[in-house]
């Protein structure tokens, strides 16, 4: 594991065109340090965030300029089996879209975009209305599923099997998490019917 620019594999002491962070969000500063000092082509090099959170794109820009950073969501699910061994667990589409509309590498986004179509059903590069609308989205089925399969101590299908328990809860979390993001950013999201169908179609998987 990578903890600084010093510990970077003598393989990887080569500048690249994207790079691709994927870490937790406390660990975003860290890996925008390395990425900017050791792994980006200067001026063109384009850093991706694909990662659960708000803010981390901003981040990113920090480090290596708005106008090369490109945030990201994904729905696919995967799990670890061992350092580069990875079980894809299958899900939705992965979206990408400019952080600013200075963004000026479109051709390196489009590779990196037909690149991880090779890997899932699709990935599409969007505007940021429709971006943060989907980011809010997962944040809010994120809100609901993560907290109750860690209290339950079962997976995620639980929360299907036990939804007339849990609705009253679900429906409040829901609820808040709407009007935070109209609050907080101005994002009108579905309503509260369409985001429990979107809960119990994540669940299922």
């Amino acid at each position: 594991r990578v903890q600084s620019p010093d510990d970077v594999p003598r393989a990887l002491e080569r500048t690249f065109s994207a790079a691709i962070v994927t870490t937790k969000s406390r660990g975003t500063d860290s890996a925008a340090r390395l990425i900017q000092e050791k792994l980006l082509c200067p001026d063109v090099g384009i850093a991706i965030t694909i990662q659960n959170g708000i803010n981390n794109g901003k981040t990113l820009a920090r480090h290596v300029g708005p106008d090369r950073v490109v945030t990201g969501i994904t729905s696919r699910g995967a799990r670890l089996i061992q350092p580069g061994h990875v079980f894809d667990a299958g899900g939705d589409h992965t979206i990408l879209c400019p952080l600013v509309d200075s963004f000026r590498n479109n051709r390196t986004l489009e590779c990196v975009s037909r690149a991880l179509q090779l890997f899932g059903p699709t990935c599409i590069v969007t505007d940021r209305t429709t971006f943060d609308r989907d980011v809010y989205t997962k944040l809010c089925v994120n809100a609901v599923i993560n907290p109750l399969t860690a209290i339950l101590g079962e997976p995620n299908i639980c929360i299907v099997r036990h939804w007339e328990r849990l609705e009253p809860m679900i429906r409040g979390v829901v609820s808040e998490t709407r009007e935070m993001a109209f609050r907080s950013a101005g994002v009108e999201l579905p309503s509260v019917d369409e985001l429990n169908s979107r809960i119990r179609q994540v669940a299922e998987r």
